[in-house]
């Protein structure tokens, strides 16, 4: 999770780094161990009501369920997808694989 960049340039290195693995060696990113997560596009009106409303009033319109976002592109794993809320968890043990030695 990135919790915040203040520069462009800091975007960019950590998408270089992000092949090698570097990129968790930034300062203003975490690694989030989790056996499951959903993540929820905000739509216009709750980025309207986050940024001028109060702190109460921005919190509740965060709880409220998802709409279907406009526009936006999404891709997940180089497939792109439909905009929206997206949900994944760990199956362990949910695949198996042969390697040649």
């Amino acid at each position: 999770m990135v919790n915040f960049v203040s520069f462009q340039t800091d975007l960019l290195k950590i998408m270089m780094a992000l092949e090698t693995g570097e990129h968790l060696k930034v300062p203003s990113v975490d690694l989030l161990r989790v056996r499951a997560f959903r993540l929820e596009p905000l739509d216009e009106h709750r980025q309207q009501s986050s940024s001028s409303a109060s702190t109460a009033s921005s919190s509740a319109s965060s709880s409220s369920p998802s709409k279907k976002v406009k526009g936006g592109h999404l891709t997940l794993d180089g497939e792109s997808v439909e905009p929206g809320p997206v949900q994944a968890r760990v199956e362990p043990r949910a695949i198996n694989y042969l390697v040649k030695k």
